[in-house]
């Protein structure tokens, strides 16, 4: 038997299921068939790119094949001669994000298979603790996978593991995590596009690429990837399932407010129901401010930073990670406010709803958001995306630019955290997917499974109701007129609140700080904070309470906001108390209110005097002469058109004011057209003379003329 297909024999299959077996009996079933023929297939030395739904078990792609090695070369007489059996098996998995990473590495201690973080932090910690990390990694005895983001594939230390013959020899596969973000990461991430010439142009021959995702279309997206990762026929196979959600419910809804909004309170009736849902901003500054609205919702009594968490590139990889964690053991948690980072591959079991605030920019990306939720078994999930009403009109621009013979430009994903200033749209830079999500107007599964081409085509192309789908879409609910379903909260769940709405105030400019004052405002409050927590930091009760903790950047930033508006001490306790701080009755209140008068008396002390005390009535004499030389002009000119009822007065009025002085030419041109409209020139005169006069004569002398007329027509 060749050894192309020896582990795709009977053989083969017979022998990997009964590894699985042995090393992992949660599995009762054993692989399923999306997990099997790939897996075989990759052990044979083959590339593979496999694409099904999210949650049905990818991973399996770098859990089994480690097992298996590590199986058959501990026990060798047990198992037939399989060629190519590494005696330490090591296996490379190049992930997208530190969490994704992180979360595979915990993941993978369940299977005992030791695994590691290759990042930013895991070099520093080795560097300071003097360990050699690319002799632990290369020599094949300490890690069997080994996680690494494409950044640091690059570098010089993974150029160095990957010429060492030891580590070549033993390496099984080289896995490509979430393969559909190779080509949607390329413009802000250009180490994506390296993948591929430097895995090709390092890696021995009979190393197989494998690429998994849920979310790569069929088509040119497909083509692109492949390209990229030098995935090229007969050497690969393609492995295609469908990636539809029977489990998740997809609804759409309009979002009622603007995105650099301080308000969410379209998110409570849907938090409201006790569902465990993970919120997504479209960057690190909404997400905090989502963040920042529900704890102002929580009810009172509520353990603030237990019940909503949040998750991004600002929190401490350890605090993500405990996120992470504590969503699947802490009973309390509710809700995760996360960016995208949080959407691409995690595995966190027990989310229930999934909530876009605003598209996502591809249909793929807004997959892996919805893909977070329904992951334990039998359970129920809602995708809910709250759209921009501009989506839609974008949409239907391009949809007509499309109809009309345009071309699509690739569309390549920005930074969802870039900041500066914002470029102009083009509107022929949209995902199509995007587009015919938006556009759809009779079910949203249906489009969404024409653009994966799920099979089968017959039956996924229907809508909800004809093709019997447990969870219905949006669409279909308001199309067929069905109840949408109602999730009870459970018993004593408390509620979010919405605050109570305050009408805007005018500020006096006074009253207002300034651009320059505000870095001098900051500081004191920076090192306002640190005091605080220099002098807290090892007492009992504030015991591992983070930094932020003790004076959060919201409160810091509602005092540089009002600290010229703060007159008296019980106005500033009155503020600490609405937000919760837990030293409002201790002698930190009154430093606080010491800082707040002092910098207030510095800034006020270092303005210029205003330059005059009688500024409102210099604006009001302005306005006033402003006034008489208006009502002058409108007096001069009725007297002129007065003039105009008696052509020789008016003549003899010119004459008079060419002896005194020479006429405005605005007046001079007045009175030539005006002229025009006496009886005795207007019948010699010319038609189009006539409409010139029309059009160019002012309101009031066409006023006038049309009276005249009247009078002799």
């Amino acid at each position: 038997m060749s050894a192309d297909t020896q582990w795709r024999s009977l053989e083969g299959r017979a022998t990997i299921k009964s590894i699985v077996t042995t090393r992992i009996p949660a599995w009762k079933d054993g692989l399923r068939p999306q997990q099997e023929e790939p897996i075989l297939t990759l052990l044979d030395g083959e590339d593979v790119l496999l694409c099904t739904a999210t949650g049905d078990g990818k991973s399996a792609l770098f859990i089994v094949p480690i097992l298996v090695h590590l199986e058959v070369s501990k026990r060798p007489n047990d198992f037939p001669d399989f060629p190519g059996i590494r005696a330490h098996p090591v296996l490379v998995v190049i992930t997208p994000t530190k969490g994704l990473a992180s979360n595979i590495v915990e993941g993978l201690k369940k299977y005992d298979i030791a695994a590691i973080v290759y990042d930013r932090e895991t070099v520093a910690a080795a560097h300071v603790a003097a360990l050699n990390l690319v002799h632990e990694v290369s020599s094949c005895s300490k890690y069997h996978v080994i996680c690494v983001d494409p950044e640091h594939l690059h570098s010089d230390d993974w150029r160095r593991i990957l010429s060492v013959s030891a580590f070549c020899n033993n390496l099984v596969a080289v896995i490509v995590e979430e393969a559909h973000l190779v080509v949607e990461w390329l413009s802000f991430r250009k180490s994506y596009g390296g993948i591929g010439p430097f895995l090709r142009g390092r890696l021995p021959p009979d190393v197989p690429v494998g690429a998994i995702s849920a979310t790569v279309e069929p088509g040119a997206v497909q083509t692109a990837v492949c390209q990229s990762l030098g995935l090229i026929a007969p050497h690969l196979h393609v492995f295609r399932f469908s990636n539809e959600r029977l489990d998740v419910q997809i609804i759409f809804e309009p979002l009622l407010h603007g995105m650099k909004s301080r308000d969410f309170p379209q998110l409570l009736p849907f938090l409201n129901t006790g569902r465990r849902a993970m919120i997504y901003g479209y960057s690190c500054e909404m997400v905090t401010s989502i963040f920042e609205y529900l704890l102002r919702c929580e009810p009172p009594g509520v353990d603030h930073g237990r019940r909503v968490r949040q998750y991004s590139a600002l929190c401490e990889p350890d605090f993500n990670a405990e996120t992470l964690r504590l969503a699947e053991t802490d009973p309390e948690l509710q809700v995760i406010v996360a960016t995208v980072a949080l959407a691409n591959g995690i595995n966190v079991l027990g989310i229930d709803d999934s909530i876009s605030v605003s598209m996502p920019s591809t249909l793929s990306q807004m997959e892996q958001q919805a893909g977070r939720v329904a992951r334990a078994p039998d359970a129920t999930g809602r995708a809910i995306v709250l759209y921009q009403k501009k989506d839609k009109t974008d949409a239907k621009k391009f949809k007509s630019a499309i109809a009309n013979g345009a071309a699509a430009r690739p569309l390549l994903v920005s930074s969802q955290s870039a900041v500066g200033k914002k470029k102009k749209k083009d509107p022929m830079m949209m995902d199509p997917g995007k587009a015919d999500l938006l556009m759809e107007i009779r079910c949203l599964n249906a489009v969404r499974n024409e653009r994966y081409q799920n099979p089968p085509l017959e039956k996924t192309m229907r809508d909800c109701v004809e093709a019997d789908r447990p969870n219905k879409c949006s669409l279909c609910h308001h199309r067929y007129k069905l109840p949408l379903p109602v999730h009870e909260p459970p018993p004593n769940f408390r509620p979010f609140i919405a605050p109570a709405v305050t009408a805007r105030v005018s500020i006096p400019k006074d009253r207002k700080l300034q651009k320059k004052e505000e870095p001098l405002v900051l500081e004191k409050l920076n090192d306002f904070a640190s005091n605080i927590f220099d002098t807290n930091l090892f007492k009992p009760e504030y015991e591992n309470r983070p930094e932020a903790w003790f004076f959060p950047p919201s409160l810091q930033s509602r005092i540089l906001t009002e600290i010229l508006r703060i007159d008296t001490k019980e106005e500033l306790a009155k503020i600490l108390q609405r937000a919760k701080w837990p030293f409002h009755t201790s002698h930190h209140c009154d430093d606080l209110w010491e800082l707040i008068r002092n910098t207030r008396r510095e800034i006020l002390g270092s303005r210029p005097p205003p330059k005059s005390t009688n500024a409102p009535a210099i604006a009001s004499g302005k306005r006033q002469k402003k006034r008489a030389r208006r009502n002058s002009w409108v007096s001069q000119s009725d007297s002129d058109d007065e003039d105009l009822d008696d052509p020789s007065a008016a003549e003899s009025e010119s004459d008079k004011a060419s002896i005194s002085r020479s006429p405005s030419p605005r007046r001079a041109r007045r009175r030539s057209i005006s002229a025009l409209f006496t009886p005795k020139c207007y019948e010699s005169t010319t038609t189009r003379a006539r409409a010139w006069a029309w059009t160019v004569l002012d309101s009031r002398a066409s006023s006038r003329a049309g009276i005249k007329l009247r009078q002799f027509h």
